[in-house]
């Protein structure tokens, strides 16, 4: 499957499951959502690993810094950044603040040494930010409204550390394959859940949760998590973090179109113009079309 292909899906996904969370953290908690969410990941992504013998020790410690700084900041900061947060502001706020991702994710590139952003980037981020900003505020008018919110500096260090994610999956992963590599980073946020509710006196949410919201889980640790963590993983390793953090701009999007499903709340105009700036703010940047017309 194309890497295109894999990340427009992934911001379907995760625009489902930013659905799914707001249901199931009344009843699970934060932590507990967290855990279980990351340890039905690797206890699916793991057994085949082991099975076909593909977990060689010494790439993992070849690799071990970055996968660690993924596994702590990228996958348990980032979600526990992002779950906390958003309670704690408008989903105006959240969703603006999303658009920075691919921006951050250049930003941390340069300093790293992936150099400065080229023109199709450039025009990719600033399509992307216009398109979000449309799809989370069709009427321009709410913009001197906006007021700064305490969840607004947790959304912004959880997307500063998944654009680090992406970011060190790119430039310092230098013998461990995207599949490998998530199962690692999803162990590791795992444990990170675990550990900290312990920590914070919520360990009550990580015993296992009711029968019923087990399907809702299910579909948060295989849907949400195995298949677009490794999705995502392979994007960004061919195309860039930079540009495969565009996709992320599609799930605000993606959250619009479930909501429109699930509620019955249509999209405005304005919206719909933002989601078709947002689609070719990614294919701009990943030159989806040039690629497609020099392989015909």
């Amino acid at each position: 499957m194309p890497v295109q292909a894999g990340l427009l899906l992934t911001a379907l996904l995760w625009g489902a499951t930013l659905i799914a969370a707001r249901i199931l953290v009344p009843d699970t908690g934060i932590y507990g959502l967290g855990f279980w969410r990351f340890l039905i990941a690797a206890a699916v992504l793991l057994p085949p690993l082991l099975i076909h013998r593909r977990l060689h020790m010494p790439s993992l410690f070849r690799d071990g810094v970055p996968l660690a700084l993924m596994g702590v900041i990228g996958v348990f900061g980032f979600s526990w950044c992002l779950f906390t947060g958003l309670p704690m502001t408008s989903p105006v706020n959240a969703a603006l603040i999303m658009t920075l991702n691919p921006a951050l994710a250049a930003l941390f590139g340069g300093m790293m040494g992936a150099g400065l952003p080229g023109r199709r980037l450039v025009a990719g981020l600033v399509l992307g930010m216009a398109g979000v900003a449309l799809v989370s505020m069709p009427d321009l008018a709410h913009l001197a409204a906006l007021r700064f919110n305490p969840g607004d500096g947790l959304i912004l260090a959880g997307n500063a550390g998944w654009a680090l994610y992406g970011v060190l999956a790119r430039l310092r992963l230098k013998a461990t394959p995207p599949d490998i590599a998530t199962a690692v980073t999803m162990s590791l946020g795992a444990l990170c859940f675990a550990i900290a509710a312990l920590v914070a006196g919520h360990g009550v949410e990580i015993l296992p949760p009711a029968p019923g919201l087990w399907p809702l889980i299910g579909f948060l640790a295989i849907g949400g998590t195995v298949l677009t963590y490794v999705w995502w993983t392979r994007g960004v390793m061919a195309l860039g973090a930079a540009r495969a953090a565009l996709a992320y701009n599609l799930v605000p999007v993606a959250a619009m179109g479930f909501t429109w499903v699930l509620y019955g709340t249509a999209p405005l105009p304005a919206q719909i113009i933002g989601a078709i700036l947002a689609g070719a703010g990614l294919v701009i940047a990943t030159g989806l079309f040039s690629r497609a017309r020099a392989s015909a």
